[in-house]
């Protein structure tokens, strides 16, 4: 673990004990992390909760890590009856399967939702909002290449259709707005063992293994980094970026910085300035030849589950539905334009 993980982790930590310490005035409140318990990280859920909660025998072990792995599993169905509407359970950190089969199974009966889906795509989305007002256009507008298809790419994906559909574009024109890249290359219709997740961004298109390639082909205005492939825009995809868009957006959201797609300081000098950088992790300042010093914004999930916890608890809600999530990318992306005067 680098040091920029290690400090995203101890913010992450305050923040839940800030947020769980104003929510146990009145309700239950839980955070579950996948990781947590296969990595033992931090103590968020101990095996003393598992014990709880789980039918005897549930004294597994720690060091069990398949076992360990099911009574998560376990955890979620097992929580929801006991304490029902009073409780909000954040969960984070799952195999994409788990997490999506758990978020659509509960998120309309129970208070929860997954960090790692909805979170994640509120401060991405509110990034893109935010770059709307330099590029002068509407989400609409954009053609957007995932790097990565997993839980973060969908969520992202998904909030984006929600601002797309807003502006007034039809649903099906919204989807084919936005391509994906996995580890097999791009998402298209036909290939192969696709999830029902990745079937629906799958476009009649031939098939490219190569992020470079798939750039140059589909000249998107916008690439995102969700697949902690360290590296993955190249100097070649930076620059072709730059050569069919006058702002390219390129959101580098992989943690910790060690992963990141690129770094800022590539984005920013390959694209003489006028590359529209985030990262997960934090970089620092960029100073160009010409004097020009550009600050990196960092678009992190830790920036909306606080304030989505505390705002539906407070609100006393018995679910919540998507449009929460863009309600809170339009909250973030308002703050972020004052407070650099826009």
């Amino acid at each position: 673990m680098d040091l920029n993980e290690r400090g995203a982790r101890k913010r992450q930590q305050a923040l839940i004990r800030e947020f769980a310490g104003i929510m146990t005035h009145f309700l239950y409140v839980l955070f579950i992390s996948a990781k947590v318990l296969l990595q033992i990280h931090e103590q968020l859920l101990c095996q003393s909760l598992l014990t709880a909660f789980l039918p005897p025998p549930a004294d597994i072990g720690l060091s069990d890590r398949s076992a360990l792995h099911g009574a998560t599993l376990q955890c979620l169905p097992i929580l929801f009856p006991r304490y029902g509407v009073n409780c909000l359970i954040q969960f984070e950190d799952f195999a994409n399967v788990n997490a999506f089969r758990l978020l659509s199974k509960y998120r309309n009966k129970y208070l929860t939702f997954n960090d790692d889906i909805q979170g994640t795509a509120a401060v991405a989305v509110a990034g893109l909002l935010a770059a709307l007002c330099i590029t002068k256009s509407k989400m609409s507008d954009h053609t957007i290449v995932f790097q990565g298809a997993g839980e973060a790419a969908m969520g992202i994906a998904e909030l984006i259709i929600m601002a797309m559909e807003k502006e007034g574009l039809p649903h099906e024109q919204c989807i084919k707005k936005i391509w994906m890249v996995d580890s097999k290359g791009l998402i298209v219709k036909g290939r192969d063992h696709l999830t029902h997740e990745k079937e629906r961004f799958a476009h009649e298109h031939a098939q490219m293994k190569k992020l470079e390639d798939v750039v140059k082909k589909l000249k998107p205005t916008a690439i995102i980094g969700v697949a902690a492939i360290a590296g993955a825009f190249t100097e070649e995809i930076i620059k072709a970026m730059a050569s069919f868009n006058k702002r390219p957006i390129i959101f580098a959201l992989s943690n910790p910085t060690s992963k990141a797609e690129c770094t800022a300081e590539q984005c920013y000098t390959l694209t003489e300035g006028r590359g529209i950088f985030a990262s997960g992790s934090p970089f620092d300042p960029v100073t160009l030849s010409d004097g020009r010093t550009f600050y990196p914004g960092q678009g992190n999930n830790a920036y909306v589950f606080p304030g989505v916890g505390l705002g539906v608890t407070a609100c006393a809600m018995r679910h919540i539905p998507e449009d929460i999530f863009l309600v809170s990318a339009e909250v973030i992306e308002s703050h972020l334009l004052f407070s650099v005067g826009l």
